[in-house]
């Protein structure tokens, strides 16, 4: 029985670390976006703890980026063209990962 346990302990511990490396979120862990002002992005949100910025374009994609700083967070909002800012300094500059809406929903 022991090595059922371990390999069933192992097994979830390679689940969540699969999770959070493809960044993808449990349904508890949602990020609150906000609406802003852009022709390309619909809301931004992000979440300081874990340094992932969660944004949703007019297209209907939502895309999680990983390794983003409060401080750069703070700039990309600050930005006069939200757009701009993210197509220069964000976009093929991060870890990415497509979010499901409906998973992050619990639907």
């Amino acid at each position: 029985m022991p090595p059922r346990i371990r390999t069933s302990a192992l097994a979830l511990a390679l689940l969540i670390c699969t999770y959070i490396f493809a960044g993808i979120a449990l349904a508890e862990d949602t990020i609150q976006r906000t609406p802003v002002v852009s022709s390309s992005l619909a809301s931004v949100g992000y979440d300081e703890r874990e340094q992932v910025l969660e944004i949703e374009f007019r297209n209907g994609g939502i895309y999680r980026y990983s390794g983003i700083t409060k401080e750069f967070f703070t700039q990309f909002m600050s930005a006069n063209s939200k757009g701009r800012f993210f197509a220069l300094k964000i976009r093929g500059r991060f870890p990415f990962a497509r979010s499901n809406p409906n998973a992050i929903a619990g639907q």
